[in-house]
């Protein structure tokens, strides 16, 4: 198994710094911190990312309607990486908003256990892609041994038909 790399998309460095930590102790990945989504967006080609923890961290409202336009941004530029998303606002229309937007989850900083929480919601979506890519991979393997067989028998199939008419 290839070691999972997480981009940590913040605009604080103590959150940086408190959450690579334990992320990267419980989880056993590397963590990738970067200041702000255009900085993700420009360094994704260059980062082999598996999973984005995005601080979505409230202020006023104007940011925060500018940080779901940088979501949907986000998520039609790299719709394949899953998105988790953490915040100390804990309006539920918010979090229901952020989830219809493509995230898998959505932890709130205010709760005593969302570091937790995180550590488990990012084993989880690791896991569950593992899986996922797993399968894929062998449905492909499958394609790849039924379309050798097909042309196996079509090539044993033109031969007969050769001899037969010959």
């Amino acid at each position: 198994m290839k070691n999972k790399k997480i981009a940590l998309v913040s605009v604080s460095n103590h959150v940086h710094e408190v959450f690579t930590k334990k992320i990267e102790a419980d989880c056993n990945v590397t963590v990738e911190s970067l200041i702000g989504i255009s900085d993700l967006l420009n360094h994704t080609s260059k980062l082999d990312i598996d999973l984005i923890v995005l601080d979505f961290d409230g202020g006023h409202s104007g940011e925060v309607t500018n940080q779901m336009e940088k979501l949907i941004i986000l998520r039609r530029c790299l719709p394949n990486i899953p998105l988790i998303v953490i915040s100390s606002n804990t309006k539920m229309s918010r979090a229901v908003d952020i989830i219809n937007y493509g995230a898998v989850d959505f932890i709130d900083l205010t709760e005593r256990s969302a570091l937790s929480s995180l550590v488990s919601t990012i084993n989880e979506t690791l896991d569950y892609n593992e899986g996922i890519v797993e399968y894929q991979m062998t449905q492909k393997t499958r394609r790849n041994e039924y379309w050798q067989l097909y042309v196996l028998l079509s090539m044993i199939i033109a031969i007969n038909l050769t001899i037969l008419f010959w």
